[in-house]
């Protein structure tokens, strides 16, 4: 699961050999340096195919989707999202296992990685 504005640059099959046999991978940033809702950097998610991935990918459907029935969309939504159900997740779901993922998968204009597999744009700004 990748944001729409990014964009492959070279294959993506570096990502699983990270991922291991855990259930999904994600690029998690330090919490101490940003808002709780953007502890996660939800450019780039991927996940397994197995039964506690997809009860996390449960627990994310249900967060977003109570917000958006109510029409009450915010910017960082799946990133709160993430938050949340990362939260619930380690309280109601142990087994599930999650990879860290490096930041330098995915690179910007003013952020460029040797490693990068995607590159951001912001679609919000053209």
């Amino acid at each position: 699961m990748t944001d729409m504005d990014l964009e492959l640059c070279a294959s993506p099959a570096p990502i699983w050999p990270v991922v291991g046999e855990a259930d999904a991978g994600l690029i998690r940033l330090s919490p101490r340096l940003q808002p709780l809702w953007q502890e996660y950097y939800l450019a780039l998610a991927v996940f397994r195919p197995t039964v506690a991935a997809r009860r996390f990918a449960a627990m994310l459907a249900a967060y977003v989707e109570h917000f958006l029935e109510r029409k009450e969309w915010v910017w960082s939504l799946d990133q709160a999202a993430l938050y949340s159900a990362s939260g619930e997740a380690a309280r109601n779901l142990p087994n599930f296992r999650c990879a860290a993922l490096p930041f330098g998968f995915v690179a910007s204009a003013n952020d460029p990685s040797d490693i990068a597999l995607f590159r951001h744009y912001v679609a919000s700004q053209g």
